[in-house]
């Protein structure tokens, strides 16, 4: 099980709502529920992180409704977006068409493409007429002659981002009746989860951020605006019940992070020697207290492998005009690299 980041975000959505916008974020006393649902920004998603959803859903007026009956499944990413770059595989569920077709092939290089299939007796043996935009899905595909067909077929491996196919059949073909198939190619989300934990009233599921799609996404979109949707099936129908606008952010602090950043120049004042020894604590990183050498003209010392503590003493009769600097020396890789840490003056 991922570590889960923070508490839980708290959503209070709203059956029927003005817009797929409508949300409360923060915990409402089940017992309350608020009348009115305002749309809020929910608190900026950062990548590598796993964060606990939990939501509720309300009439507006008095009740919370049950969920057990449900099924529920959340998405992080964007509404309908198409492919960017890359290859798909096309076939008619038997055979497949070489070579790939471009993301954004025209409705005729698709059409070309599925009526050379089966010695060029077209996909599941029967011509077709492919329509769409200009550039890109969604297609249309309608067989020229009634009959039964087999779906169409688009492996999505090699496009760019990582994307979903999705072929549906408009009209099934019979004896009597053309097949119409819809084929769409948009990206898969950020993030998804379909497994709730359902408590009565309250859905809790768990989404991670720690995907290839969520560095893609960042690369291509800086600004990182994208949508929450959470989806509701009963069983009869299936609806979306929500798509809230939220951003998702690149982290600072990454998987391998490890460098240790230190002060350019001298960090002056510190310390006062007026006269006599003084002694001065310092504490430093953790990377830096197992391994390093100090040094400096009061002496060598290590820092306590617990707390990271160095105490070391000056006799004023060692210092110059220009005070006395207490220099470190980086562990492997760096060996050698010296940095100067503190001056007294």
């Amino acid at each position: 099980m991922p570590v889960v980041a923070g508490p839980p975000l708290l959503l209070n959505l709203l059956r029927n709502p003005p817009s797929l916008a409508a949300a409360n974020v923060g915990n409402v006393d089940p017992s309350n529920p608020p009348l009115i649902l305002n749309p809020q920004q929910i608190a900026a998603f950062v990548a590598g992180e796993t964060i606990q959803v939990q939501f509720q859903i309300g009439n507006g007026v008095t009740a919370l409704e049950t969920l057990t009956s449900r099924t529920y499944r959340a998405a992080i990413g964007g509404l309908n977006q198409p492919a960017t770059g890359g290859l798909g595989t096309w076939g008619d569920g038997t055979v497949t068409y070489s070579p790939q077709l471009p993301y954004n092939a025209s409705a005729l290089c698709v059409q070309n493409a599925l009526n050379s299939l089966n010695a060029n007796a077209g996909p599941s043996s029967g011509l077709v007429e492919v329509t769409g935009p200009a550039n890109g899905a969604p297609y249309m595909v309608i067989w020229n002659t009634p009959g039964a067909r087999n779906l169409i077929t688009v492996d999505p491996s090699d496009l760019a981002p990582l994307c979903q196919v999705i072929v549906q059949r408009v009209q099934t073909g019979t004896s009597g009746v053309r097949e119409i198939q819809l084929i769409q190619i948009i990206q898969q989300p950020l993030a998804y989860t379909s497994t709730w934990t359902i408590a009565t009233t309250t859905a809790t599921g768990i989404l991670v951020f720690n995907t290839p799609a969520v560095i893609q996404f960042l690369a291509a979109n800086p600004s990182g605006q994208t949508f929450l949707e959470i989806e509701e099936n009963d069983g009869t129908n299936i609806r979306k019940i929500c798509q809230i606008p939220v951003a998702l952010n690149g982290y600072v602090v990454g998987p391998t992070s490890n460098f240790v950043p230190f002060p350019v120049g001298y960090q002056k004042g510190m310390a006062v020697v007026t006269s006599g020894n003084q002694s001065v604590a310092l504490v430093f990183p953790a990377a830096f207290q197992s391994a390093p050498s100090f040094f400096s003209p009061g002496g060598v010392g290590m820092p306590d492998s617990v707390t990271g503590q160095l105490t070391a003493t000056f006799d004023n009769s060692t210092l110059t005009a220009s005070g006395v600097t207490l220099w470190l020396s980086a562990p492997a890789p760096a060996s050698g690299y010296v940095i100067p840490w503190l001056a007294i003056q």
